[in-house]
């Protein structure tokens, strides 16, 4: 609106009045044109103006105002003379000048209708938006006479547009943040529309036309008629409309598989008539592809857990829920599934549940790990097992659970002990090899005459003992032959003595061992005095077996024929003892035709438990306290398997002055001892594989002095209740043995 003075302005809008009646007049055919009709066309127009709810205006040719209503100058509070020429354009906001005034110059020059949104500020200094509409007029002649314009305010249609741009700006977000694809299908019209998303989804370009086929095309062939089903069951008028569902895409262009989750609804129109159809897709290939590995380690746990040699069982408010196939075979049951339901305390041992019973309350309340434990459980048939147990807490259904994994360590426990005691067995048999052989030392030198005699009988006691440690360790001491014994220690006489019996006939080791000695001091006194010392003498040595086969026995017989004529010795020597004593069914017959010695012996229980049977030995020596006699009058028991060993006892507590009342070599024996008017008494504490506690405890019972002799450390063998007991490692020392009794007998009063 390009200015102009003010007395310009009111001739331009008069001579544009003037040419308004003017044409109203032509079309009237009104040649005289009166100047009636001009005033009231002028009247009229301020008239439809001025009254206007729109701000109204007007324009000549040149584009310059020539006319605002009262509308306007209530608007903006500018008055309508302030208004024309220059002052429209103070109105609009500085911005918006720009385009407006190339906009509306642009439509004078080409006499178009004009069209434009802008701000103007209103009267209270408040900017609002406003379109502006103007259409150009022609006189009668056809010539441009100017433009006619309204303005309307828009500011809170602006607002509205505004705020639903934002809207739907924050819906875009939210639709790409999630990466949803979007679709809608007009059924009438068949127009398919998909967000670029979905394209992507389907492997389709961006610019690809989609069509129904297309989108069918695209599903997995194994998934279409199962997906299609689903959507053709939502068209169902009777349904709800919703529906939802999961395949997978193919891709045209390369054939990668993709899963989708579909979901939307049906619209229906008049007559319950499906018109539309609105969904929504979300790319599930992450998920799926997780639930698919999900499984697949669930799948390799549950058979990890199922083939696992430990067992694993967990548990709820006190009662099984799971279990594998390990913790059944542990505890008995003839599957997992028997274990379920049962309270977990019926498990453990009844000794062991208060301890279980605190372990998993301080696992429940506390949600802490508890350290590894060893316990005892019931096994199958109510056998106690004992498991290496490691728990855990978690949550199972919204409740406090506990999982646990046992190892079955009763075997190991077992070899551990095994493995425990055979090394005391083995120290035990060292210490009484050695005993064994300082006794006999020290016993051969009291018969002995000469150094010579002494040295000629001691090595051959010892190679004695030697040959027989040869057959008893290929047999791993599990015994020996009676034949294997016989014949080695009888080989050097050659011819000269004969030797039959039964082939198998197996001994214990402990009897293997006496009765090598036996043969040796039988051979050695015949070799000597009897039939093997002259030429044609002979020597029968014969044995069979008897009994009922639960307790077989051999009796085995010596007898000599053809040597000088025998009489009964006026003096026993340590040979004579030593046969006599080493085993427990020894009789000697001094026959004038030669000496006959008959031996009774049991066989070794064949598949029987194993027991340790070796030799046993008390070290001995002459001490000063043995020849003071300082136990004179002391009533000794003495309980010793080993005949060596109880021999060169009695002789040590024979020279201290003890009396010695009984020298029992077996529990048995010791048990049916009575203890009346003993002072004290002197245990091994392994009597043939079985221990000596019983005699002991009975003892104390009766205020009875006992020592224990042994080759064990006490401490492993003996019970606790009997450590206190005064203990005497084997070979044991002679003066120790006397000094010990003396102060228990003496305490005692004895």
């Amino acid at each position: 609106m390009l200015g102009e003075s003010c007395m310009g302005k009111s001739t331009s809008r008069l001579r544009f009045s003037r040419q308004l009646a003017g044409a109203a007049a032509a079309a009237m055919d009104d040649p005289a044109a009166p100047i009636d009709f001009i005033r009231e066309s002028e009247r009229l127009y301020r008239a439809i103006g001025g009254s206007a709810p729109t701000i109204v205006w007007m324009d000549d040719t040149e584009g310059q105002c020539i006319y605002l209503n009262r509308t306007w100058c209530d608007f903006t509070g500018i008055s309508e003379t302030e208004g024309l020429g220059e002052g429209w354009s103070k109105a609009v906001h500085p911005d918006d000048r720009f385009t407006f005034r190339s906009g509306f110059l642009a439509a004078v020059a080409n006499r178009q209708p004009y069209r434009s949104e802008y701000r103007m500020r209103r009267h209270d200094g408040e900017w609002r938006w406003v379109i502006d509409t103007s259409t150009p007029i022609f006189g009668v002649d056809g010539a441009f006479q100017g433009h006619l314009g309204s303005v309307i305010d828009i500011t809170e249609r602006k607002r509205m547009e505004a705020a639903l741009s934002e809207n739907e700006e924050k819906l875009r977000l939210a639709v790409e943040a999630t990466e949803l694809g979007l679709w809608d299908y007009d059924i009438g019209s068949g127009a398919l529309i998909w967000n670029q998303r979905l394209k992507e989804l389907y492997g389709l370009a961006p610019e690809t036309e989609v069509t129904y086929e297309l989108y069918k095309q695209g599903i997995h062939p194994d998934d279409r008629d199962r997906t299609i089903g689903a959507y053709q069951a939502a068209l169902d008028p009777l349904g709800d409309g919703r529906f939802g569902f999961e395949h997978r895409t193919v891709s045209p262009r390369d054939g990668s598989i993709r899963w989708v989750q579909a979901a939307g609804r049906v619209i229906f129109g008049a007559g319950a008539r499906p018109v539309r159809v609105i969904g929504t897709v979300r790319d599930i290939t992450e998920r799926k592809n997780s639930e698919a590995a999900l499984r697949a380690s669930e799948a390799r746990y549950r058979q990890v857990v199922e083939v696992s040699l430990q067992g694993i069982w967990a548990h709820r408010d006190g009662l099984i829920i799971f279990a594998n196939a390990q913790a059944a075979r542990m505890f008995g049951a003839a599957s997992a599934d028997d274990l379920i339901g049962r309270p977990v305390l019926d498990l453990a041992h009844p000794d062991e549940r208060a301890r279980a019973a605190e372990r998993i309350r301080h696992l429940v309340e506390r949600r802490e790990s508890v350290p590894l434990t060893e316990m005892r459980f019931l096994g199958p048939e109510g056998r106690t097992i004992l498991l290496e147990v490691q728990a855990v807490p978690f949550e199972d259904e919204g409740k406090p659970a506990i999982l646990a994994v046992g190892r079955d360590i009763t075997e190991r426990k077992s070899t551990e002990e095994r493995q425990a005691f055979l090394m005391a067995e083995l120290d035990h048999r060292v210490r009484n090899t050695l005993a064994s052989i300082q006794s006999m030392a020290l016993l051969t030198a009291r018969t002995a005459s000469t150094k010579e005699e002494y040295a000629e009988k001691l090595q051959g006691r010892i190679a004695a003992m030697a040959r027989v440690h040869g057959l008893l360790t290929r047999e791993h001491w599990d015994g020996a032959n009676l034949a294997d014994i016989v014949r080695n220690g009888l080989q050097p006489f050659g011819d000269a003595i004969l030797i039959d019996g039964e082939p198998d006939c197996p001994l214990r080791a402990r009897d293997a061992l006496n009765l090598a000695l036996v043969m040796h001091e039988l051979a050695t006194n015949a070799a000597k005095y009897g039939a093997l010392s002259v030429p044609g003498g002979k020597v029968d040595v014969r044995w069979s077996v008897m009994g009922a086969s639960d307790d077989p026995r051999v009796h085995l017989v010596w007898r000599e024929r053809g040597g000088p004529p025998v009489s009964e010795p006026a003096r026993q020597g340590f040979g004579t003892r030593l046969v006599q004593g080493a085993l427990s069914k020894v009789e000697l017959k001094f026959e004038p035709q030669g000496l006959c010695c008959a031996i009774k012996l049991k066989l070794r229980p064949r598949g029987g438990a194993r027991k340790w049977e070796g030799p046993a030995a008390m070290q001995a020596g002459h001490s000063q306290a043995q020849a003071k006699e300082p136990l004179r009058g002391k009533r000794i028991l003495l309980v010793e398997d080993d005949p060596l060993t109880a021999l060169q006892l009695q002789s040590v507590l024979e020279h201290a002055g003890a009396e010695i009342t009984t020298v029992a070599s077996t529990l048995h024996e010791a048990l049916d001892v009575t203890d009346e008017g003993l002072s004290a008494a002197v245990l091994d504490v392994n009597l043939d594989g079985e221990m000596s506690h019983a005699v002991a405890e009975r003892l104390i019972a009766r205020k009875v002095p006992i020592v224990f002799a042994t080759g064990y450390d006490a401490a492993a063998m003996l019970p606790e209740h009997l450590r206190a007991v005064p203990t005497l490692q084997k070979p044991v020392d002679a003066d120790a043995l006397v000094r010990k009794l003396m102060e228990l007998t003496d305490r005692n009063g004895g």
